[in-house]
């Protein structure tokens, strides 16, 4: 009988070899995420920074339109810098090797002056490069004033 727990306990164990995540490690992933939207906020300054932490094979949807990390690369330069006046942001580690972040930003749009409200979901892939987003649904709208 013995045996037989000894045999369940080793199989009970060797199924669940994955350790839980720790907190430092969620921690650690969500400081990632919201650097990574800092430097989104500050637009082409910080291109570079963005497109390093993209997979090449990004799959993006913005508005309807699906985006490639060549046209991100394209476009990038053109980013613009947002005077963001409210963040709501959540960042969940799935497992060691993937995770989610989802922010919404409310700013004032450099051209029109309107305030926009921008809602970013993102996948994230830890490989031999780092994380890097490989994943990614934009939806950015003009707010409606209730006063207009």
């Amino acid at each position: 009988m013995k045996y037989v727990f000894l045999s369940f306990t080793i199989l009970l164990f060797s199924c669940n070899s994955e350790t839980p995540i720790t907190e430092d490690e969620q921690k650690e992933f969500a400081k990632m995420c919201q650097t990574y939207q800092l430097d989104i906020m500050e637009g082409a300054d910080k291109l570079d920074a963005i497109l390093a932490k993209m997979d090449k094979n990004l799959q993006m949807w913005e508005n309807d339109k699906v985006w490639t990390y060549a046209l991100v690369e394209k476009f990038g330069p053109h980013l613009p810098k947002k005077k963001v006046i409210g963040v709501y942001d959540e960042q969940i580690l799935l497992d060691r090797n993937l995770g989610y972040d989802f922010t919404t930003l409310v700013y004032i749009s450099p051209i029109s002056q309107d305030t926009m409200r921008e809602t970013s979901s993102r996948i994230w892939r830890r490989n031999e490069d780092g994380w890097k987003v490989t994943n990614m649904s934009n939806l950015i709208k003009r707010e409606i004033n209730p006063e207009n």
